[in-house]
C-alpha cells in the first residue's frame, strides 16, 4: 500500500490522515472517474467520488506523470478549464491518458 503524503510543517492530524490513506486505491478511483466522466475537473471528481477535494486534487499531476490521465487542451495547446464549483477560479479539465 502506498501511503498519502504530508509536509513536515503540516499538523499531526495531517500526518495521521496521510498514514491512514491508501493512495493507490484513491488513484485507481480517480483514473476510473476521469475515464468514465472526462473531460472533468478535480472538484467534480471529488463530488462524484464523495472524497474531499484536498485528497483528490493532489493525485492529478502524479497520475499525469504516469501517463494515466492528461490535461484536456485546445488545438493551440492551451488548457481547457471550467469554473470551479466551490470558488470563482477556473479549474483544468482532465481526460484519460
Amino acid at each position: 500500500m502506498i501511503k498519502g503524503q504530508a509536509r513536515e510543517t503540516d499538523p499531526q492530524t495531517s500526518h495521521d490522515a496521510a498514514n491512514a490513506m491508501d493512495a493507490t486505491a484513491l488513484e485507481r478511483r480517480v483514473v476510473g472517474c476521469v475515464r468514465k466522466h472526462g473531460p472533468i475537473a478535480s472538484d467534480r471528481v471529488s463530488l462524484i467520488l464523495d472524497v474531499d477535494l484536498q485528497s483528490v486534487s493532489p493525485r492529478f499531476r502524479p497520475l499525469a506523470n504516469k501517463g494515466m490521465i492528461r490535461p484536456n487542451k485546445f488545438e493551440n495547446g492551451e488548457n481547457i478549464t471550467v469554473k470551479s464549483l466551490t470558488s470563482n477560479r477556473q479549474r483544468m479539465t482532465w481526460v484519460a491518458g
